[in-house]
């Protein structure tokens, strides 16, 4: 059954003062009277810039903010290993002198470097990518990100369930939300540009596809990425001719809430509205993703290289 459609960089605190020394006291006066000698640590190598985060009214935003790092580059301290696709190029690199973990790393250039250092300076959600610290060297911005191994383009082809299906689409939601209320929308909104982590976490990428929005602009375009985001999900394919609707009714019947959430995103407003739909409404859990996340890496393919 088918159904018709209808900033340049923010400043960083950088230390001005330096701090007063106490008084001796007396058992370093002693100390000093007994001629005690102390031994000193070198540090070796060229000096590295103070990354500090970005000042904000609340401790616990600033905490959650990236780190950036001036005039440094992170291959100085990290080992790049290889290069893949997942929404957009990342790197993934070991640490030199520990090399037990692999951190995920991307890389932009102009024009789209600025505006990024200042998009993830200001976006912090559990369902947006964010980046731990920032490195800038010349005209390049290296930023170490969440590490999520897979995209939902992965998963399109594995028939994810109505309770699967849900999850994701309410994490998605949640971030949109977000973005909303924050002044910008996403204008890439597709499988391949969003993330998918081990543990069921989803996680929209792509940033540099981001925009600022005006109070009371139209939410159309996002709904409609939307609607064929759910249709891809929902069968591997949209529909043709800009119709809204799923071709196997046996598995995707009239009354299930999966249909019926499609159904709404030709009508509704707002992914706020959205959101108070009883498919995504209920209580979600990351496990429900768990045969999926270990599936994807078996069933699908990523492009990568090892000559990063």
């Amino acid at each position: 059954m088918d159904l018709n459609q209808h900033a340049s960089s923010s400043d960083f605190l950088r230390p001005t003062k330096t701090l007063q020394s106490h008084s001796d006291g007396p058992v370093k006066a002693e100390q000093k009277e007994k001629g005690t000698t102390h031994s000193r640590k070198v540090i070796q190598g060229q000096p590295k810039s103070l990354g500090l985060p970005q000042v904000v009214s609340s401790t616990k935003e600033a905490c959650s903010l990236p780190i950036f790092r001036d005039k440094e580059c992170p291959w100085d301290t990290y080992k790049p290993v290889f290069s893949c696709k997942l929404a957009g190029t990342v790197i993934l690199a070991v640490n030199k002198t520990r090399p037990s973990k692999l951190k995920a790393f991307r890389v932009y250039s102009p024009p789209h470097a600025d505006r990024v250092l200042w998009l993830f300076q200001r976006i912090q959600h559990e369902n947006i990518i964010s980046a731990r610290e920032c490195y800038r060297e010349g005209e390049q911005l290296f930023v170490l990100v969440d590490d999520l191994p897979l995209t939902l383009e992965h998963i399109v082809s594995l028939c994810p369930d109505q309770h699967q299906l849900a999850s994701i689409m309410f994490q998605i939601l949640n971030g949109l939300c977000h973005l909303t209320v924050a002044g910008f929308e996403h204008t890439s909104l597709n499988p391949s540009n969003i993330l998918l982590g081990s543990d069921g976490t989803v996680k929209i990428a792509a940033l540099e596809h981001c925009v600022k929005r005006l109070p009371g602009q139209s939410q159309s375009p996002l709904i409609n990425s939307l609607a064929i985001l759910m249709m891809q999900l929902m069968q591997s394919y949209e529909m043709e001719d800009g119709v809204i609707g799923v071709d196997d009714m046996k598995r995707w019947p009239l009354d299930s809430d999966a249909f019926s959430f499609l159904e709404a995103t030709s009508s509704a407003r707002s992914v706020e509205a959205l959101m108070k739909h009883p498919f995504v409404a209920r209580k979600h859990l990351l496990g429900e993703l768990a045969s999926l996340t270990r599936l994807a890496p078996i069933a699908t393919k990523t492009f990568y290289s090892y000559q990063v």
